[in-house]
């Protein structure tokens, strides 16, 4: 009923303390495990994300301190382009994923970091989105789609032959199939 969620946005340790409890099993192998990096094609996408409308945020604030008596109005925006830097650089930093002996743990987000350790037994399928930018960046959205909880977790912007990878994992056998006719559409085509 409460969407797979363990607790309420808590102190990290204790966040982490709570999820070993939970899975018994110690935190480092499920939500402390060390995080695969995702490619810097999600670093450049996390900052044209952020920067972009906080330099949208200083435009107009520099229009509308002309406009209205306001001089000081622009130059105060300014502060929103570092802080804007900041924040991408700490949600990429956040970003990641392992795949444990047991779990497939995910991490994302900044000022509300979000770590996912879900049983590799529990995923059924997985879900794979790709937008116009991100298919000219390289990268994908993965969710892997369960029966319970949430329904899916999400793994953002991995490049595509480690999502596929990943997925192919996470359940083997699952992608096979699929994997297998695309090498024989590629044998046919050359």
């Amino acid at each position: 009923s409460q969407g797979g969620v363990l607790e309420p946005p808590a102190p990290r340790a204790e966040t982490h303390r709570v999820a070993g409890l939970a899975l018994r099993e110690h935190p480092e192998l499920a939500t402390l495990a060390p995080l695969r990096r995702h490619p810097r094609a999600a670093l450049q996408r996390r900052l044209t994300r952020a920067v972009g409308p906080a330099a949208a945020l200083v435009v107009l604030a520099f229009a509308a301190g002309a406009a209205v008596p306001l001089p000081w109005l622009g130059p105060a925006s300014l502060v929103l382009l570092p802080t804007a830097v900041l924040l991408a650089l700490d949600r990429y930093r956040n970003l990641g994923h392992e795949l444990t002996v047991r779990h497939l743990v995910t991490r994302e987000g900044s000022v509300q970091r979000r770590t996912v350790a879900l049983q590799r037994t529990g995923v059924i399928g997985w879900t794979f989105r790709q937008s116009v930018f991100q298919r000219r960046a390289g990268l994908v959205e993965l969710e892997a789609v369960t029966a319970a909880g949430a329904g899916g977790y999400r793994v953002l912007d991995v490049s595509a032959p480690d999502g596929v990878a990943l997925a192919d994992a996470t359940v083997p056998g699952l992608l096979t199939p699929f994997r297998a006719d695309l090498s024989r559409q590629d044998s046919r085509t050359a």
